[in-house]
C-alpha cells in the first residue's frame, strides 16, 4: 500500500536502526515536511534545547512554533531575544524560509555556541543540523583576548592569505577609517593599499617593493623594516605556522632608527647600535615563533605574551647594564681631563670637546638609568617605601633642583607651595622624581622668555600637583600616546627639544602606583599643564613626626 503512494506525499521516516544511530550522535538532527512541521529529531536535539521534556512531543509542530518555544523559554542569548522575541522570531523565520547554504552561528543564554546548518530536500522540507561549537569559540575568544593584550603589532592569516584576525596597533597602520581592516582581507590586496594610499614610505620603487613583499610571503620566515608615513619606524617579522598560515609581528623600532640615523650624520661608530639592532631583530623572530606558537596552541596564548613581555624587559634591564661601565669610564676621564691635572691640554678646542664628550655621556647615563627605572617598573620589582611627608618640603627640594636650568634658559618660575604643612603618604625619592620630570619637561619645551609654574589644590582624600608652562603646547592628535615609552609630541626631525620621551611615562607609572593619575591639557601654541595626584596621609606631619 504504501508503495503505491507517490514519493512526494511519503514522510521520511528512518528505520529503528538509522534512528538509533542518529540518536547516538553528538550533533542534533531535524527533518522538517513540505508544511515545515517537524517529522522527526533526534534526542541531542532535545539536549541542545534543554527546555524539552522529550523530542516526541515536538513531532507535528512547525518549525515557527518551535522557534517560539526555544525564545518564550529563555533559551537564545542577545537582547533582541529579551526584548522583543517576536522581532526575533520573524528574523530567525526570514532566515530559515530563505534556505541558507552558509553555516551561521547562534549563542545561547547559558553561554553555549551553536552552529547551524540548512539543507532543502527534494520535496520541498527541509533537514537542519546543530553542531555544539562551544569549545572553538571559547578558544577564539581567548585568541582575540591574547591578541589584544599583546604589546606589539600583531595579525594571523590562513592558508589563503586572507586575515583571520589582528590588534587594533597592527589595523592603524596598514589601515583606515574609510578602509578598515577586517576578517578576510587579502594579504596583497592590504599591502597595495596601504602603499598607495601614502600610509606606507618605501625605498625605491613602490611596485618593486610591493613584489618583493609578496614573493618573501613564500618564505618560512621573513623580516623587513617598513617606514610609515607620519615618520615612525617598523620592523615586520613573518613566520610561517604548521597549518600552511603566517603569523605576522609588527615592532616599533623608531628610537633605534633615529639613532642610526643620528650617528650616522654625526660620522661616528655604529658598531654598538648595530648589534642593538640585531638584537632586537633576534628578539623580533623570538616573538614570531611565539606568536605564531600561539596561534596554535590558543591555551597557553596569554602566557606566551606575557613571557615576551618578561623577555623585553630583561633584555632591556641587561643591555643597560653593559652599557653603564664604558659610559662611567668616559664620563671619569672627560672630567679627569677637564681638571687638567696632568698638565694643559693645549688647544682650547680640546677643553670644548671634552665638555662635549662629557655633556653626551652624562646624557647617556641619564637615559640608561631612566631605562633602568622603567624595567623595574614594568617587572614591578618597584616597591614604594612610603611614609608621611611635607608637600611643601618636596616641592621646595625639586623647584630649587630646576631653578639654575630654568634661568639657563630665560624663564619665570611661578611657585605657588601651600604655607601651611601638607601631609601626604607617599615614597619620598619616588614623588621628587614625579615633580622633577613634570618641572623639567615644562623647562624643556618653554622658548626663552615664557613662564613655568606649579601650584596645588587638595580634592578629597588627594592632593593635585599642577605644573603650567607656556611652551609650544601639543596637537590633539600626539596626546593620546604622549605618556607611553619612547613617546613626544610633534616631528623628531625638527623638534627643538631632545629627549628619551620616558620622563612622563615614569611619572605617570610612579604617580599610579601610590593610587594616583596623572592628567595632560594641551594647546597648540598656547601650553601645558600636567598634574599628579597623590595620596593625603590620614595625620598632620606633627603627629606622624611625634
Amino acid at each position: 500500500m504504501a508503495r503505491g503512494r507517490d514519493a512526494a506525499e511519503r514522510p521520511f521516516l528512518p528505520a529503528g536502526e538509522v534512528s538509533a544511530a542518529f540518536d547516538c550522535l553528538r550533533i542534533a538532527l531535524a527533518v522538517f515536511d513540505r508544511s515545515d512541521r517537524l517529522i522527526y529529531a533526534n534526542e541531542h536535539f532535545r539536549y541542545l534545547y534543554r527546555s524539552f521534556d522529550a523530542v516526541a512531543e515536538l513531532i507535528g509542530m512547525t518549525f515557527e512554533e518551535i522557534m517560539r518555544l526555544i525564545v518564550a523559554n529563555g533559551e537564545i542569548a542577545g537582547e533582541t531575544a529579551a526584548t522583543d522575541p517576536a522581532a526575533w522570531v520573524a528574523e530567525r523565520l526570514q532566515e530559515h524560509r530563505s534556505h541558507p547554504f552558509h553555516a551561521f552561528d547562534q549563542r545561547l543564554s547559558d553561554g553555549r555556541y551553536l552552529q547551524i546548518k540548512e539543507r532543502p530536500t527534494r520535496d520541498g522540507g527541509s533537514v537542519l543540523v546543530w553542531i555544539d561549537v562551544t569549545d572553538m569559540m571559547r578558544q577564539r575568544i581567548r585568541l582575540e583576548d591574547a591578541m589584544r593584550s599583546a604589546s606589539e603589532g600583531f595579525a594571523l592569516w590562513n592558508q589563503a592569505d586572507r586575515l583571520v584576525g589582528c590588534t587594533e596597533r597592527f589595523a592603524r597602520l596598514f589601515g583606515d577609517e574609510e578602509q578598515k581592516l577586517r576578517p578576510g582581507v587579502v594579504y596583497a590586496r592590504m599591502i597595495r593599499a596601504a602603499v598607495e594610499s601614502g600610509r606606507l614610505v618605501p625605498p625605491g620603487d613602490p611596485a618593486a617593493w610591493v613584489a618583493d613583499r609578496l614573493a618573501s610571503r613564500r618564505l618560512t620566515m621573513s623580516r623587513t623594516e617598513i617606514h610609515a608615513r607620519d615618520g615612525r619606524w617598523f620592523q615586520l617579522a613573518e613566520c610561517r605556522t604548521r597549518d600552511g598560515g603566517m603569523a605576522s609581528v609588527l615592532s616599533d623600532i623608531t628610537v633605534l632608527k633615529e639613532s642610526e640615523l643620528e650617528l650616522r650624520r654625526r660620522g661616528k661608530s655604529l658598531e654598538r647600535t648595530v648589534h642593538e639592532l640585531e638584537m632586537v631583530q633576534v628578539k623580533t623572530e623570538e616573538q614570531a615563533a611565539m606568536l605564531a606558537a600561539m596561534a596554535e596552541e590558543l591555551d597557553g596564548a596569554r602566557r606566551d605574551a606575557e613571557r615576551a613581555n618578561a623577555y623585553k624587559t630583561a633584555f632591556l634591564r641587561s643591555i643597560t647594564h653593559e652599557l653603564r661601565t664604558p659610559l662611567n669610564a668616559i664620563i671619569g676621564f672627560s672630567e679627569f681631563l677637564q681638571s687638567e691635572a696632568l698638565g694643559k691640554l693645549g688647544s682650547p678646542k680640546y677643553a670644548e670637546y671634552v665638555e662635549i664628550i662629557r655633556a653626551s655621556g652624562m646624557h647617556l647615563l641619564s637615559l640608561i638609568n631612566q631605562l633602568l627605572d622603567l624595567s623595574r617598573i614594568e617587572a614591578g620589582r618597584l616597591e614604594l617605601k612610603r611614609d608621611i611627608h611635607d608637600l611643601g618640603d618636596i616641592l621646595r627640594y625639586c623647584v630649587a633642583m630646576v631653578r639654575e636650568s630654568a634661568a639657563r634658559g630665560g624663564l619665570k618660575l611661578a611657585i605657588h607651595i601651600p604655607e601651611e604643612p601638607v601631609a601626604v603618604d607617599v615614597d619620598l625619592l619616588a614623588t621628587r622624581q614625579v615633580v622633577l620630570n613634570l618641572l623639567s619637561n615644562a623647562i624643556k619645551f618653554t622658548e626663552p622668555g615664557g613662564t613655568v609654574a606649579l601650584h596645588t589644590a587638595i580634592d578629597g582624600a588627594m592632593v593635585k600637583v599642577a605644573v603650567a608652562d607656556t611652551g609650544v603646547g601639543i596637537a590633539d592628535e600626539d596626546l593620546p600616546r604622549l605618556m607611553q615609552p619612547f613617546t613626544q609630541a610633534g616631528d623628531v626631525m625638527t623638534r627643538r627639544a631632545q629627549g628619551s620621551g620616558l620622563g612622563l611615562a615614569i611619572a605617570r607609572a610612579l604617580t599610579e602606583l601610590h593610587g594616583g593619575r596623572i592628567a595632560l591639557e594641551s594647546r597648540l601654541g598656547v601650553g601645558t599643564t600636567v598634574s599628579a595626584t597623590l595620596p593625603l596621609a590620614p595625620d598632620p606631619v606633627e603627629q606622624a613626626v611625634a
